[in-house]
């Protein structure tokens, strides 16, 4: 061909044109499928990461700009509108929501554990057995009145169920003590996320003004709201700048890059609440925050009051019947336990009379006679200890109950939450576990998938290469021939 046989001059600088947009085409395609592989890559490279989101790259044919002359078809190649994270919105709002009150019931059957452990029921160590050995003490002595023997192990088992008493209350305290550690250490967790998204939220606004935004950013921030999530009910807005508030039961933690921390105070009663700078009180409802104070605040307390409930009323009344009864020469009973009326907590101050210790005959002070018609005692009756025996069967303690009755009661509540929490901290273990499965199949990385994506993006571009060197060629030509 020479340039005789080519159009008129205009129409061949059209062609001409139509080459170089040619190229242009196909440099758009090497540039997009180039994008598409260093994404793949980004997702195997992170196929194992905690928290990682599934990337995709997001093209579209480029539409000429419409005016005079311009050139419409074939079109002008492909541009990457984004690079996107896959994930559902509505399974991380859920699994927000659902991590609360795992977080809750898990905490509170940690806690309602180690009470368990602390009463140590049923086992030769609990107090249901010190006070069945109590008592039968009292039932032996009942026949052998005059035994040094028999006095001397009754008073041995009443001092070991008055320290197994003391020995639970104090293990109650320790626990208390190590919940209100734990409540300190998930403040400061709050406090540190709180500012950890602040400075995150920063970093999103500031890419957003320059019309930028970072994938990884963004999984930061979703893993610091998890975390958030297990301490306490939250709730997040994301806002049009690219950050987003957090709220705790409703007021404001995080808000852009300002942070409103929280801290401990104590109530009227002494007991910790969750407060903010201006000293308002939050109400938890959800979260390992919420089971602390629950555990701390009521549940540990409740097992207290029981334990000092149980004491006062053994003391009372088996002192009163002992000292209506008469020793083992014959004089007025004394109280057999300390006496409880000025002391806080009872638990803690339940102790055998010491006067039983303060000699070597001191088990002589043992009530076990009942006095005869004049005031006397009568040598070998028992009939005092046998009534002290019998307040076992009687209703002695608050609210008509019988000692193994009240204590039993106490120990089948505590069963009862244990039960309760397990059951409810399982189901929504199966609760998250089934949301995160959904999530994971949804953002996670399937590495087949993606070394086929890589197969797809290779041959496309080596097809966009291909097609750049044939119009290159037909380019080359066409100079020639111009030229």
């Amino acid at each position: 061909m020479v340039l005789t046989d080519l159009e008129p001059t205009s129409k061949g600088c059209d062609k001409l044109m139509a080459s170089f947009f040619s190229l242009y085409i196909g440099y758009s395609g090497l540039k997009a499928q180039m994008a598409a592989t260093e994404v793949a890559g980004q997702n195997i490279a992170n196929a194992n990461t905690p928290g990682y989101t599934r990337q995709h790259v997001s093209m579209e044919a480029v539409v000429p700009h419409i005016a005079p002359g311009a050139r419409f078809s074939p079109g002008q190649g492909v541009r990457i509108t984004g690079v996107e994270r896959i994930k559902s919105d509505y399974y991380t709002e859920q699994l927000i929501n659902a991590s609360g009150g795992y977080a809750y019931w898990e905490t509170r059957q940690s806690a309602l554990e180690g009470i368990e452990v602390n009463f140590l029921e049923p086992s030769d160590s609990g107090l249901s057995s010190y006070l069945n050995e109590f008592w039968d003490s009292w039932q032996e002595l009942s026949a052998n009145p005059e035994s040094e023997a028999v006095r001397m192990g009754l008073l041995e088992r009443s001092v070991s169920l008055t320290r197994g008493v003391q020995n639970s209350y104090r293990r109650l305290q320790d626990l208390q003590y190590d919940l209100y550690s734990e409540l300190e250490t998930k403040v400061e967790q709050v406090n540190k996320i709180a500012e950890e998204i602040a400075t995150i939220n920063e970093q999103l606004v500031f890419l957003k003004a320059m019309g930028e935004k970072s994938n990884e950013l963004l999984d930061q921030l979703d893993r610091r709201i998890s975390e958030l999530s297990h301490l306490a009910d939250i709730r997040v807005r994301t806002k049009d700048s690219g950050a987003v508030e957090v709220f705790i039961s409703g007021r404001l933690l995080v808000q852009d890059n300002r942070t409103f921390a929280i801290s401990i105070s104590g109530d009227a009663d002494g007991n910790p609440q969750i407060v903010n700078e201006h000293g308002s009180v939050y109400n938890l409802k959800s979260g390992s925050l919420s089971a602390l104070l629950e555990a701390h605040n009521k549940t540990i307390p409740y097992y207290q009051r029981a334990l000092d409930v149980l004491v006062s009323g053994l003391v009372e009344e088996i002192n009163a019947v002992h000292q209506a009864g008469a020793d083992l020469e014959g004089n007025g009973g004394i109280e057999f336990f300390q006496d409880l009326t000025e002391k806080h907590p009872p638990s803690l101050y339940f102790e055998v009379n010491p006067q039983f210790f303060a000699t070597t005959e001191g088990y002589k002070l043992i009530a076990a006679t009942a006095p005869g018609a004049g005031g006397e005692a009568v040598p070998g009756d028992g009939a005092n200890a046998g009534k002290i025996h019998a307040l076992r069967d009687q209703a002695i303690i608050d609210g008509g109950f019988t000692p193994e009755e009240f204590y039993r009661s106490v120990i089948g509540r505590l069963g009862v939450e244990g039960q309760e929490s397990e059951r409810m901290f399982r189901t929504y273990d199966a609760v998250i576990s089934q949301l995160e499965l959904r999530q994971e199949a949804i953002s996670g990385v399937s590495l087949d998938e993606e070394m086929l994506n890589m197969v797809r993006f290779q041959h496309a571009y080596n097809a966009a290469a291909k097609f750049m060197s044939t119009a290159d060629q037909m380019l080359d030509l066409l100079i020639k021939e111009l030229g």
